[in-house]
């Protein structure tokens, strides 16, 4: 017979106490990937895609009710409805407001610098091909009037 002194006993115990524990982190590692693997299933089933489904037949004998097999099916009514055809409104490039001619007009140019009015590579002067002029009405505490801006 061999005698164990304490400190093997004692280290003898915590590595039967480490290997218990090795096995119980090893059971709930089990569970916890079973347990994701679920998770995972219940979302396919509640978010993921789905064909449609078909309902079986089985019961489609249920439907027919005893005393109604014989009645006959009216005919709906068929109506006539008239169509109808929307106008849409002349716009012609012209705005729905009108602005009153008695408003005091205040005019804004919006105009580019004079050097860039030449042209960089050749030095000519640029030709104006156009302009755009736009009318809003503005306000001012007291009054209204007509800002026409051109560019």
């Amino acid at each position: 017979m061999s005698f164990m002194t304490a400190p093997e006993l004692l280290v003898n115990s915590l590595l039967n106490e480490i290997a218990a524990r090795d096995e119980k982190i090893a059971a709930r590692d089990k569970k916890i990937v079973n347990l994701q693997e679920q998770l995972e299933w219940f979302k396919r089933q509640i978010f993921g895609k789905r064909s449609e489904r078909v309902v079986s037949d089985a019961n489609s004998e249920q439907l027919m009710l005893a005393g109604f097999e014989n009645l006959e099916l009216q005919e709906l009514e068929k109506k006539t409805v008239v169509s109808h055809s929307r106008k849409k409104p002349d716009r012609n490039g012209q705005d729905k407001i009108s602005l009153p001619n008695d408003l005091p007009v205040r005019t804004t140019i919006i105009d580019i610098p004079d050097d860039q009015k030449i042209c960089q590579e050749t030095g000519q002067p640029l030709v104006q091909i156009g302009t755009e002029v736009s009318f809003k009405l503005a306000h001012e505490p007291g009054s209204y009037y007509i800002k026409e801006i051109s560019s």
